[in-house]
């Protein structure tokens, strides 16, 4: 089959596309356009290899699943609000970028390597599973309701978060950065922060006041700071290096009014210190007295 090309066509409400050997697809104004995977209700075949598909103001949700797209240029699109192109091995580089109003964007699964998002008010992405070594997340809405860009070769990453923000999934990438700030009024989130499996030297999360669970087991601390974060019940710091000074710190920030009254933290494993005398007693106040943890230490 020829490149499909749709220019200009301002009446079209929309095109429906199965098609087992498409190579390519532009699709230019006003045009609303769905694709299906190869094997969708029985189409066979080899997929096609490039999809661009610029400046589509009627276009909404686009592009399901293919499995050999290497290529996805997708901007200027102002009024779609979703792109779901995962689960493409060959796929390496996408272009959203100026696309406004796009809340959506799942891609993983994939291979890709470059993002560009410039432009794009995201409180949904989803990359983990590609090979991303950096990413841009200043153009992520600080309300975001999910950020999943585990799995990648990222090393470093800065994000923003209001009071709205909820789950942020970085882990098992090669971090040795995670900056976290603040955004708007209100205690801060994410509610949740897994970013376990990376090379992260030191982490401090004060400014999530929302935070309820830290899994950050398997990095390289020596020292993470807790304090302030009032809801936060279970912490994962399991196989680091906290020095003995970090692990007293983490166990009397604890202790602190205001702190969760029941809750899980795990320190053990790697060359985590035991802590002193002033952490054992920090031990005794949280799991005995007027609070109810579950603490391991080494």
């Amino acid at each position: 089959m020829m490149p499909l090309s749709i220019a200009n066509v301002a009446h079209i409400g929309s095109l429906d596309v199965y098609s087992g050997s498409l190579l390519m697809v532009n699709a230019i104004d006003h045009t609303t356009l769905k694709i299906y995977p190869v094997g969708y209700e029985d189409h066979g075949g080899d997929p096609w290899t490039r999809m661009y598909m610029h400046d589509c103001p009627d276009c909404t949700t686009l592009l399901t699943p293919t499995t050999r797209v290497s290529r996805v240029s997708f901007k200027n699109n102002v009024n779609t609000v979703a792109l779901w192109c995962q689960a493409n091995p060959q796929l390496t580089t996408l272009d959203i970028s100026g696309s406004t109003a796009m809340t959506q964007l799942i891609c993983n699964g994939s291979n890709l390597k470059s993002l560009n998002m410039k432009g794009v008010f995201l409180n949904d992405l989803r990359v983990f599973g590609n090979e991303l070594s950096t990413i841009d997340l200043s153009e992520v809405n600080p309300g975001f309701v999910i950020i999943q860009v585990f799995d990648n070769k990222l090393t470093t990453v800065n994000v923003t978060a209001s009071a709205n923000a909820e789950a942020f999934q970085v882990h098992e990438n090669l971090l040795t950065s995670l900056n976290i700030t603040s955004s708007g009024v209100g205690p801060h989130g994410p509610t949740k922060i897994l970013c376990y499996t990376n090379l992260l030297p030191t982490l401090d999360v004060r400014m999530c006041e929302k935070l309820d669970t830290l899994t950050c087991h398997a990095n390289l601390l020596t020292s993470l700071y807790i304090s302030g974060t009032t809801l936060l019940s279970s912490i994962d710091c399991h196989d680091n290096k906290l020095s003995e000074e970090s692990v007293d710190n983490i166990l009397t920030a604890l202790t602190q009014s205001g702190m969760a009254d029941v809750g899980t933290l795990d320190l053990t494993g790697g060359t985590n210190a035991a802590p002193s005398i002033v952490g054992t007693t920090a031990i005794t106040y949280l799991t005995t007295g007027p609070k109810s943890w579950t603490i391991t230490t080494n």
